[in-house]
Protein backbone atom coordinates (compact mmCIF):
# COMPACT_ATOMS: atom_id res chain seq x y z
CA UNK A 1 0.00 0.00 0.00
CA UNK A 2 2.74 2.40 0.66
CA UNK A 3 4.62 1.43 -2.49
CA UNK A 4 1.03 2.62 -4.39
CA UNK A 5 1.22 5.95 -2.41
CA UNK A 6 4.79 6.84 -2.72
CA UNK A 7 3.85 6.26 -6.68
CA UNK A 8 0.94 8.17 -6.86
CA UNK A 9 2.75 10.73 -5.44
CA UNK A 10 5.59 10.97 -7.57
CA UNK A 11 3.17 10.89 -10.31
CA UNK A 12 1.24 13.95 -8.72
CA UNK A 13 4.85 15.45 -8.64
CA UNK A 14 6.02 15.04 -12.41
CA UNK A 15 2.51 16.24 -13.06
CA UNK A 16 2.81 19.82 -11.37
CA UNK A 17 6.39 19.88 -12.98
CA UNK A 18 5.81 19.12 -16.25
CA UNK A 19 2.55 21.79 -16.04
CA UNK A 20 4.69 24.34 -15.12
CA UNK A 21 6.57 26.57 -17.66
CA UNK A 22 8.64 29.50 -17.64
CA UNK A 23 6.94 32.98 -18.48
CA UNK A 24 8.95 35.61 -20.55
CA UNK A 25 7.48 39.23 -19.61
CA UNK A 26 7.68 42.18 -21.63
CA UNK A 27 6.46 46.12 -20.21
CA UNK A 28 5.28 48.49 -21.97
CA UNK A 29 5.40 51.41 -19.56
CA UNK A 30 2.91 54.58 -20.44
CA UNK A 31 1.66 57.87 -18.75
CA UNK A 32 -1.26 56.86 -16.69
CA UNK A 33 -3.70 59.75 -17.49
CA UNK A 34 -3.07 59.36 -21.38
CA UNK A 35 -3.66 55.53 -21.20
CA UNK A 36 -7.05 56.60 -19.34
CA UNK A 37 -9.78 54.25 -21.10
CA UNK A 38 -6.75 52.85 -23.39
CA UNK A 39 -5.54 49.83 -24.00
CA UNK A 40 -1.71 48.81 -25.62
CA UNK A 41 -1.94 46.09 -28.40
CA UNK A 42 2.21 45.16 -30.26
CA UNK A 43 0.85 44.40 -33.82
CA UNK A 44 3.57 42.15 -35.67
CA UNK A 45 3.97 41.20 -39.71
CA UNK A 46 2.29 37.65 -39.71
CA UNK A 47 -0.12 36.13 -42.40
CA UNK A 48 -2.81 33.82 -41.49
CA UNK A 49 -0.81 30.96 -43.13
CA UNK A 50 2.04 31.28 -40.42
CA UNK A 51 2.01 28.19 -37.53
CA UNK A 52 1.09 30.79 -34.68
CA UNK A 53 -1.94 32.26 -36.41
CA UNK A 54 -4.73 32.13 -34.29
CA UNK A 55 -8.52 32.79 -35.99
CA UNK A 56 -10.64 31.31 -33.40
CA UNK A 57 -8.89 32.44 -30.30
CA UNK A 58 -10.92 33.29 -27.27
CA UNK A 59 -8.43 34.77 -24.49
CA UNK A 60 -10.02 37.83 -24.51
CA UNK A 61 -11.31 38.34 -20.70
CA UNK A 62 -7.94 40.60 -19.30
CA UNK A 63 -7.53 43.25 -22.37
CA UNK A 64 -11.30 43.40 -22.83
CA UNK A 65 -13.44 42.66 -19.63
CA UNK A 66 -16.83 41.31 -20.14
CA UNK A 67 -16.21 41.18 -24.27
CA UNK A 68 -17.40 37.86 -25.74
CA UNK A 69 -15.25 36.15 -28.30
CA UNK A 70 -18.29 36.88 -31.14
CA UNK A 71 -17.84 40.68 -30.20
CA UNK A 72 -14.56 40.75 -30.24
CA UNK A 73 -14.02 38.95 -34.04
CA UNK A 74 -16.03 41.99 -35.44
CA UNK A 75 -13.48 44.24 -33.69
CA UNK A 76 -11.55 46.95 -35.94
CA UNK A 77 -8.56 45.56 -33.96
CA UNK A 78 -9.31 42.00 -34.44
CA UNK A 79 -9.46 42.49 -38.64
CA UNK A 80 -6.75 44.78 -38.73
CA UNK A 81 -4.28 44.03 -41.31
CA UNK A 82 -3.19 46.57 -42.81
CA UNK A 83 0.78 46.14 -44.46
CA UNK A 84 0.59 42.59 -43.29
CA UNK A 85 0.41 43.63 -39.84
CA UNK A 86 -1.80 42.06 -37.03
CA UNK A 87 -3.30 42.11 -33.73
CA UNK A 88 -1.05 39.89 -30.77
CA UNK A 89 -3.97 40.06 -28.13
CA UNK A 90 -5.95 38.57 -31.05
CA UNK A 91 -4.10 36.56 -32.81
CA UNK A 92 -0.73 35.29 -31.32
CA UNK A 93 -0.91 32.70 -28.37
CA UNK A 94 -0.05 35.09 -25.44
CA UNK A 95 0.47 33.60 -22.05
CA UNK A 96 -1.09 36.28 -20.16
CA UNK A 97 -1.78 39.93 -20.71
CA UNK A 98 -2.16 41.83 -17.73
CA UNK A 99 -2.79 46.08 -17.07
CA UNK A 100 -1.13 47.84 -13.44
CA UNK A 101 -0.42 51.02 -12.14
CA UNK A 102 2.58 51.63 -10.84
CA UNK A 103 4.41 55.28 -9.34
CA UNK A 104 2.02 57.25 -11.88
CA UNK A 105 2.21 55.08 -14.72
CA UNK A 106 0.16 52.21 -16.69
CA UNK A 107 2.36 48.76 -17.04
CA UNK A 108 1.14 46.59 -19.53
CA UNK A 109 2.54 43.11 -19.31
CA UNK A 110 2.63 40.94 -22.15
CA UNK A 111 3.82 37.53 -21.33
CA UNK A 112 5.19 34.78 -23.16
CA UNK A 113 5.54 31.22 -22.85
CA UNK A 114 9.69 31.86 -22.02
CA UNK A 115 12.53 33.68 -23.05
CA UNK A 116 12.60 30.85 -26.10
CA UNK A 117 9.30 31.82 -27.54
CA UNK A 118 10.27 35.49 -27.42
CA UNK A 119 13.62 34.84 -29.06
CA UNK A 120 11.39 33.04 -31.88
CA UNK A 121 9.03 35.92 -32.07
CA UNK A 122 11.97 38.37 -32.40
CA UNK A 123 13.61 36.33 -35.35
CA UNK A 124 10.45 35.28 -37.29
CA UNK A 125 8.82 38.94 -37.68
CA UNK A 126 11.69 41.33 -36.41
CA UNK A 127 9.50 44.40 -36.45
CA UNK A 128 6.74 45.66 -34.24
CA UNK A 129 4.60 48.47 -34.35
CA UNK A 130 2.38 49.61 -31.29
CA UNK A 131 -1.53 50.13 -31.48
CA UNK A 132 -3.83 52.27 -29.29
CA UNK A 133 -7.30 50.75 -28.43
CA UNK A 134 -10.62 51.78 -26.45
CA UNK A 135 -12.04 49.15 -24.41
CA UNK A 136 -14.30 47.90 -27.61
CA UNK A 137 -11.83 47.27 -29.92
CA UNK A 138 -11.73 50.01 -31.77
CA UNK A 139 -8.05 51.61 -33.23
CA UNK A 140 -7.23 54.96 -31.80
CA UNK A 141 -3.70 55.11 -32.89
CA UNK A 142 -1.08 52.97 -34.32
CA UNK A 143 2.97 53.99 -33.69
CA UNK A 144 5.70 54.05 -36.57
CA UNK A 145 7.66 50.65 -37.16
CA UNK A 146 10.18 49.29 -34.92
CA UNK A 147 12.93 46.90 -34.49
CA UNK A 148 12.37 43.73 -32.78
CA UNK A 149 15.61 42.76 -33.28
CA UNK A 150 19.01 45.35 -33.49
CA UNK A 151 21.38 45.95 -36.71
CA UNK A 152 23.75 43.55 -34.62
CA UNK A 153 21.27 40.89 -33.74
CA UNK A 154 20.19 41.96 -30.31
CA UNK A 155 16.78 41.13 -29.23
CA UNK A 156 14.78 44.45 -27.30
CA UNK A 157 14.82 44.52 -23.75
CA UNK A 158 12.04 45.42 -21.25
CA UNK A 159 10.80 47.76 -20.33
CA UNK A 160 9.58 49.74 -23.06
CA UNK A 161 8.95 53.35 -22.33
CA UNK A 162 6.16 55.26 -24.19
CA UNK A 163 6.80 59.31 -24.37
CA UNK A 164 3.12 60.55 -25.27
CA UNK A 165 4.31 63.98 -25.75
CA UNK A 166 6.91 62.56 -28.35
CA UNK A 167 5.21 59.85 -29.42
CA UNK A 168 7.87 57.54 -29.57
CA UNK A 169 8.93 54.81 -28.11
CA UNK A 170 12.47 54.13 -26.15
CA UNK A 171 14.27 50.55 -25.27
CA UNK A 172 17.48 48.88 -25.22
CA UNK A 173 18.73 45.91 -26.82
CA UNK A 174 19.78 42.86 -24.56
CA UNK A 175 22.82 40.56 -26.28
CA UNK A 176 21.84 37.14 -25.12
CA UNK A 177 25.26 35.51 -24.67
CA UNK A 178 25.81 32.14 -24.08
CA UNK A 179 26.72 31.43 -20.18
CA UNK A 180 30.47 30.20 -21.47
CA UNK A 181 31.08 33.28 -22.58
CA UNK A 182 29.56 34.91 -19.95
CA UNK A 183 31.72 32.69 -17.68
CA UNK A 184 35.06 33.16 -19.54
CA UNK A 185 34.66 37.08 -19.21
CA UNK A 186 34.74 36.25 -15.39
CA UNK A 187 37.55 33.61 -15.64
CA UNK A 188 39.47 36.35 -17.98
CA UNK A 189 39.38 39.14 -15.04
CA UNK A 190 40.19 36.61 -12.23
CA UNK A 191 43.51 35.98 -14.38
CA UNK A 192 44.10 39.27 -15.32
CA UNK A 193 44.52 40.32 -11.65
CA UNK A 194 46.64 37.23 -10.82
CA UNK A 195 48.81 37.82 -13.96
CA UNK A 196 49.48 41.36 -13.12
CA UNK A 197 50.41 40.32 -9.87
CA UNK A 198 52.66 37.41 -11.53
CA UNK A 199 54.62 39.83 -13.63
CA UNK A 200 55.45 42.50 -11.09
CA UNK A 201 57.37 39.42 -8.80
CA UNK A 202 58.77 38.24 -12.18
CA UNK A 203 60.40 41.06 -13.12
CA UNK A 204 61.48 41.94 -9.56
CA UNK A 205 63.39 38.30 -8.94
CA UNK A 206 64.85 38.65 -12.62
CA UNK A 207 66.17 42.32 -11.75
CA UNK A 208 67.55 40.76 -8.52
CA UNK A 209 68.92 37.31 -9.71
CA UNK A 210 70.21 38.26 -12.88
CA UNK A 211 71.08 41.87 -12.51
CA UNK A 212 74.51 40.96 -14.39
CA UNK A 213 73.61 38.43 -16.58
CA UNK A 214 69.84 38.99 -18.12
CA UNK A 215 68.39 35.62 -20.01
CA UNK A 216 66.61 36.77 -23.25
CA UNK A 217 63.90 34.55 -22.65
CA UNK A 218 62.14 36.41 -20.44
CA UNK A 219 61.02 38.95 -22.91
CA UNK A 220 59.37 35.99 -24.71
CA UNK A 221 57.27 34.98 -21.30
CA UNK A 222 56.22 38.21 -20.27
CA UNK A 223 53.61 38.79 -23.25
CA UNK A 224 52.11 35.27 -21.89
CA UNK A 225 51.28 37.46 -18.52
CA UNK A 226 49.23 40.00 -21.22
CA UNK A 227 46.76 37.39 -22.56
CA UNK A 228 44.31 37.57 -20.40
CA UNK A 229 43.69 41.48 -20.81
CA UNK A 230 43.35 40.94 -24.86
CA UNK A 231 41.06 38.16 -24.01
CA UNK A 232 38.91 40.08 -21.53
CA UNK A 233 39.25 43.22 -23.81
CA UNK A 234 38.34 41.17 -26.83
CA UNK A 235 34.67 39.82 -24.82
CA UNK A 236 33.60 43.04 -23.22
CA UNK A 237 34.12 44.79 -27.03
CA UNK A 238 32.22 42.32 -28.32
CA UNK A 239 29.19 42.47 -25.54
CA UNK A 240 29.68 46.39 -26.20
CA UNK A 241 29.85 46.10 -30.07
CA UNK A 242 26.85 44.50 -29.71
CA UNK A 243 24.48 46.54 -27.41
CA UNK A 244 25.07 50.05 -28.13
CA UNK A 245 23.69 51.30 -31.52
CA UNK A 246 25.82 54.59 -31.91
CA UNK A 247 29.62 53.74 -33.06
CA UNK A 248 31.27 56.49 -31.65
CA UNK A 249 29.69 55.89 -28.26
CA UNK A 250 31.60 52.41 -27.98
CA UNK A 251 34.94 53.32 -25.98
CA UNK A 252 32.70 55.72 -23.61
CA UNK A 253 30.55 52.67 -22.68
CA UNK A 254 33.29 50.07 -22.76
CA UNK A 255 34.47 52.08 -19.18
CA UNK A 256 30.88 52.76 -17.87
CA UNK A 257 30.68 48.70 -17.95
CA UNK A 258 33.32 48.58 -15.61
CA UNK A 259 31.87 47.22 -11.97
CA UNK A 260 34.58 48.43 -10.18
CA UNK A 261 36.66 51.47 -10.27
CA UNK A 262 37.39 52.24 -14.02
CA UNK A 263 41.00 53.58 -12.85
CA UNK A 264 41.58 50.42 -10.95
CA UNK A 265 40.52 47.93 -13.86
CA UNK A 266 42.94 50.29 -16.47
CA UNK A 267 45.77 49.87 -13.87
CA UNK A 268 45.37 45.57 -13.49
CA UNK A 269 45.26 45.64 -17.17
CA UNK A 270 48.28 47.67 -18.16
CA UNK A 271 50.66 45.92 -15.55
CA UNK A 272 51.61 43.13 -17.54
CA UNK A 273 51.97 45.41 -20.53
CA UNK A 274 54.40 48.04 -18.26
CA UNK A 275 56.12 45.19 -16.54
CA UNK A 276 57.07 43.82 -20.67
CA UNK A 277 58.32 47.11 -21.65
CA UNK A 278 60.47 47.63 -18.30
CA UNK A 279 61.85 43.74 -19.47
CA UNK A 280 62.22 44.96 -22.76
CA UNK A 281 64.29 48.64 -21.69
CA UNK A 282 66.03 47.04 -19.10
CA UNK A 283 67.72 43.42 -21.49
CA UNK A 284 68.26 46.58 -24.17
CA UNK A 285 70.32 48.33 -21.63
CA UNK A 286 71.69 45.42 -20.09
CA UNK A 287 72.98 44.30 -23.43
CA UNK A 288 74.16 47.76 -24.85
CA UNK A 289 76.45 47.94 -21.46
CA UNK A 290 77.86 44.51 -21.92
CA UNK A 291 78.67 45.09 -25.31
CA UNK A 292 80.53 48.23 -24.91
CA UNK A 293 82.22 47.20 -22.37
CA UNK A 294 83.67 43.82 -24.22
CA UNK A 295 84.33 46.22 -27.01
CA UNK A 296 86.78 48.58 -24.44
CA UNK A 297 88.41 45.37 -22.71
Amino acid sequence: MKKFLKFGILLVMMFMLTGCHAKYETDIIADKDFMDGKIIDILIPMNEDDIKYLDTKTFFHQPFKGKSPEYMRDTEIYNYKENGYVSMICHYPLSDYIISEKDGMTVTEIYLNGKYEFKNLCENYRKFKIAFLDTEGNILSVSQEYDLISKNNCYIKSPIQYSNTENKLSYEYEYDRSFGLVFAEIGFILLMNIFSFVAVIHFMLVILVEYKNPKKYHIFIMPVYCLPSVLYLAVRLDYIVHTVQDNQKIFSALFSEIKSSPMTEILWCSVPYIVLTAVCIWYTIRALTKDNKESSS
